[in-house]
């Protein structure tokens, strides 16, 4: 949420019930009601959305640059239409910088902007709430690596990106109960359907074994060969569980 901000999820329904898989989201200033957008701005918002589904770049500067300066700007259609900019295989990070900069003004600290804000040079942000979108949490988690504390130590940021999931538009993650764990911890002890998976330090651990496996080469050269960022990034955690991992396996005098 932001301070003078209505943030409004619209979920359709399919035929098994709710698909919030492709909710749609907009941001209206705080007290003044919703009302449809223009056309336009529908489509811009569509484009943006089905691009990241799929993975390519369907927005155009034309849509996004006359949204940005229009008297009923969107923040949020802002964000999506900078992460379906990055989707281009050359994107004009300048352009990019310019639609961030426009923004701030509007959501200061949102999260989804801060993610965004990692590209850039600057002060490095620091988040405590997740993002709504996977691909800022991508990027926090990125940053995150190689400038521990951009997401913060021990906030619900760090508690999400440790247990995500899915692959879809939204960020989402393991509910607490269906964790490693949890009946110890006085859960409920009957997870809903689906596997468990593997707590965040274990599974940093499992990356390096197999890699070590593979290579034929000690876990503690591996851990040399590999730094923290870059195991941040191909496990997809940000640095505390890294950190854990390295220093149990090596506190496990694998060799």
């Amino acid at each position: 949420m932001s301070e003078g901000w209505t943030t409004l999820v619209f979920v359709g329904n399919g035929p098994h019930g709710p698909q919030p898989q492709h909710a749609t989201v907009e941001m209206v200033p705080l007290g003044t009601g919703w009302r449809p957008a223009d056309e336009a701005l529908n489509l811009a918002r569509e484009a943006a959305l089905s691009g990241l589904r799929q993975g390519i770049d369907l927005t155009s500067d034309r849509q996004l640059f006359p949204m940005l300066e229009s008297g009923h700007i969107d923040p949020f259609l802002g964000i999506l239409g900078a992460h379906a900019m990055l989707l281009d295989r050359a994107p004009d990070l300048r352009r990019l910088d310019e639609v961030v900069r426009r923004l701030a003004p509007h959501v200061p600290g949102h999260p989804d902007l801060a993610a965004l804000s990692t590209l850039f040079d600057g002060a490095a942000p620091r988040v405590s709430s997740p993002p709504m979108l996977a691909a800022s949490c991508q990027l926090l988690i990125r940053a995150d690596g190689a400038d521990p504390g951009v997401i913060k130590d021990g906030s619900t940021a760090e508690s999400v990106a440790e247990h995500l999931v899915g692959r879809g538009v939204w960020t989402t993650w393991l509910e607490e109960d269906r964790r490693p764990g949890a009946a110890a911890r006085g859960g409920l002890g009957t997870p809903a359907a689906g596997p468990v998976v593997a707590d965040p330090v274990g599974r940093v651990q499992a990356y390096v074994r197999e890699i070590a496996a593979l290579a034929h080469k000690p876990v503690e050269e591996v851990l040399r060969d590999v730094p923290r960022d870059e195991l941040c990034r191909r496990t997809g955690l940000p640095h505390r569980p890294v950190e854990r991992a390295i220093e149990r396996l090596r506190g496990s005098g694998e060799g």
